[in-house]
């Protein structure tokens, strides 16, 4: 059997903050992808962020079944918004979306990041 045993914010690190730095790289007409390829990446980025909240939620790293899971949700419905703009490829709702994402992180970051 594969055992695995990582931190929450291990988990956040290297796949939710990984998928949001991603997101992030657009923050204008001037930054959008020049072809296809660049915009499923974006929301191949999406995906993997809302995957891994819903994953996360049923796991045994969940924080809480009251707070935690409704920061969760708000951080996979601004991931759904990011997928919206991504696939209008429109880099500038897409910018506007980040600044929810950055929001959406901020938010659980203040009450569960020291935590672990």
């Amino acid at each position: 059997n594969f055992v695995s045993d990582p931190e929450l914010k291990d988990v956040m690190d290297a796949m939710v903050m990984e998928q949001a730095t991603i997101l992030w790289s657009v923050s204008g007409p001037e930054d959008a992808p020049k072809d296809v390829d660049g915009w499923n990446k974006l929301d191949h980025a999406a995906i993997a962020m809302i995957e891994t909240m819903k994953f996360l939620q049923k796991s045994n790293l969940t924080k809480d079944q009251g707070e935690w899971q409704a920061k969760s949700n708000t951080l996979i419905d601004v991931a759904n918004k990011s997928r919206t703009a991504i696939k209008e490829k429109n880099a500038d709702k897409l910018f506007e979306v980040g600044g929810e994402l950055d929001e959406a992180c901020a938010g659980c970051h203040k009450i569960y990041y020291a935590e672990g």
